[in-house]
């Protein structure tokens, strides 16, 4: 008697499985589908990122006013905290202060001294003196805590800028503070900058001799007239800016305490008109390093002397410690309303 075959295999017919017509259709099909979702999925992703970078806005200013509770008073974009400037106003640190061998440092910018308000107190504990001498001294720069670094921007694949050219490494930041509202330790009045200018460079309370903001040791709430709700005290910058690696190369050092494009502030002034605007443009000297935002520009092509933002809005920390962002069309003056605090200046309708 003959045996039925049980495997299906010996009974299949031949119409059954795939072709590789359909073969062919099913991953056509499926590519359809992942070229569709896949720009959800990025945007999902870069809203996620943004969120974080408006997060940690929102951290720096929680920081901001808790220093400013604690010492009544906020750091300087850079100087001494919290203690007062033991020199007075002169151009140079101390000897005591330089050469230190043990933390936390005295001298440093304002990102140095919040961290103990952003429970980073062993980072601050660990450098000592001067943070720019700390690391002119052999130290490559730490990297920026997370709090600093914005996941959507991409000129530095780790937060790190270098080496440069002589063999150091900067950490790099996203977040620039306000010089025109938080003042600045350096006030040598050998290097007088006076110029025509407007805005504080006509103000008593934060002018210096070289027309910038006076060296106020601890800038308090109350000297911000305007109103802490419509003065910026922190914006968006790339870490690198640019692609040469020397020590002037448009980067945004954290721990940087000088007054220059390639530190830790945006709106100083900058006498010398290099990169920004120019004088011929009709904007005075003064006005060059603050002319409005770059939206989105390649860190190749970008102005080292203005702030620039990964995202297509520039994300800002206002004094009062709201976060809110400004579209790339903002207009020049009322940016300047933003930036000046004390310029008497009300912002436009719906600024």
């Amino acid at each position: 008697m003959a045996v039925r075959p049980t495997d299906k295999r010996l009974t299949a017919r031949p119409g059954d499985g795939f072709t590789l017509v359909e073969l062919l259709v099913v991953i056509a099909i499926i590519g359809i589908l992942v070229a569709l979702l896949l720009p959800a999925v990025q945007s999902a992703r870069e809203a996620a990122r943004r969120a974080q970078c408006t997060n940690n806005m929102k951290q720096i200013g929680i920081a901001l006013h808790m220093a400013h509770d604690s010492h009544g008073g906020m750091p300087q974009a850079a100087g001494y905290y919290p203690g007062e400037d033991p020199t007075g106003g002169s151009a140079l640190p101390p000897p005591e202060i330089v050469n230190a061998t043990t933390g936390p440092a005295k001298l440093g910018s304002i990102q140095y001294h919040l961290l103990p308000y952003m429970e980073e107190s062993a980072l601050h504990d660990s450098m000592h003196g001067w943070t720019m001498n700390f690391f002119n001294s052999g130290n490559s720069g730490p990297p920026a805590p997370v709090v600093y670094r914005c996941p959507s921007e991409t000129s530095t694949a780790d937060g790190v800028v270098g080496p440069m050219d002589d063999g150091r490494s900067w950490g790099g930041g996203n977040y620039v503070a306000n010089v025109q509202a938080l003042n600045h330790w350096w006030n040598n009045p050998s290097q007088s900058r006076i110029g025509s200018g407007v805005g504080t460079i006509d103000e008593p309370l934060f002018r210096s001799t070289h027309s910038q903001p006076r060296p106020l040791t601890h800038p308090q709430f109350r000297h911000i007239t305007d109103g802490t709700s419509k003065t910026i005290a922190f914006a968006e910058r790339y870490a690198l800016c640019g692609v040469e690696m020397s020590y002037d190369s448009g980067r945004t050092h954290w721990l940087g305490t000088r007054a220059v494009q390639f530190d830790n502030v945006f709106a100083w002034n900058d006498q010398y008109k290099r990169r920004g605007v120019p004088q011929l443009e009709g904007k005075d000297d003064f006005l060059n390093t603050m002319d409005v935002p770059q939206i989105a520009p390649s860190p190749q092509n970008c102005n080292d002397l203005l702030t620039q933002t990964p995202h297509q809005a520039m994300t800002i920390l206002l004094l009062d410690g709201s976060v809110t962002s400004i579209a790339g069309d903002i207009d020049f003056l009322e940016w300047r309303h933003f930036v000046l605090p004390t310029d008497g200046m009300d912002l436009p309708p719906g600024g």
